[in-house]
């Protein structure tokens, strides 16, 4: 999955792309501080467009 949520150290969550180890944004957004359930499901519907995109490369 190329999306994933990780814990700040803040106790935060952020959404992280694993292509680019880079905070993923949406709409210029940082997905950062944000909480735990969101993030997940923010990491979940972002893989979910980005399997759309690439048939077959689904983890």
């Amino acid at each position: 999955m190329r999306y994933s949520a990780k814990e700040d150290v803040n106790g935060g969550w952020s959404v992280v792309d694993a292509v680019t180890q880079d905070v993923a944004e949406i709409l210029g957004v940082p997905l950062i501080g944000i909480g735990k359930e969101l993030a997940q499901d923010t990491a979940d519907l972002l893989n979910l467009e980005e399997s759309k995109k690439k048939p077959g490369l689904e983890d």
